[in-house]
């Protein structure tokens, strides 16, 4: 038997305000901890690279999940993520909104979390964000200096995986 195991999406907002904003979805009770929890969420705007004789951005993250216990972590397999990119007005906005950007990705996991990282470590991932969203004013990035409205960047991972039974 297999089920489907959604982790809460977690979200890291970097302000241009200088802050940082962890947003976790709702608390859970201690008689039913969930089957993955993911407790930190870090980001960063990096330089991937270059297109064009031009700078080319991603952002990579770096999310700590635990499993319940090192048995279930080795029955766990991600199966897929979805990245999504937001604006926002400001550091402690709590209505994100749609996002400007996401990237959904299947996995194809060969190992299970368990195998990698025993019940809690360490998961990482990246998204190369295209130029026209920080390329110009225009741009969903590049108005953050001039808005009056949204001020902040930030992002939601959501990581998706299977439970196999022993």
């Amino acid at each position: 038997m297999r089920l489907l195991i959604r982790v809460a999406a977690v979200g890291v907002a970097h302000c241009g305000c200088g802050a940082l904003l962890v947003t976790k979805a709702a608390p859970q009770t201690a008689a039913a901890p969930k089957p993955l929890d993911m407790r930190t969420l870090r980001g960063t705007v990096v330089r991937m690279g270059s297109l064009h004789g031009e700078p080319l951005y991603g952002v990579r993250l770096r999310a700590f999940v635990c499993s319940r216990s090192s048995a279930e972590a080795d029955r766990t397999v991600p199966t897929s993520f979805r990245i999504a990119h937001h604006v926002t007005s400001g550091r402690t906005a709590t209505n994100w909104g749609k996002p400007f950007r996401a990237l959904d990705n299947e996995l194809y996991w060969l190992v299970s979390l368990g195998e990698t990282r025993g019940a809690c470590g360490y998961l990482e991932f990246e998204d190369v964000i295209p130029p026209q969203n920080y390329g110009g004013v225009e741009s969903p990035l590049g108005a953050l200096g001039y808005s009056s409205t949204h001020r902040c960047y930030g992002f939601r991972l959501t990581l998706r995986a299977l439970l196999g039974s022993a």
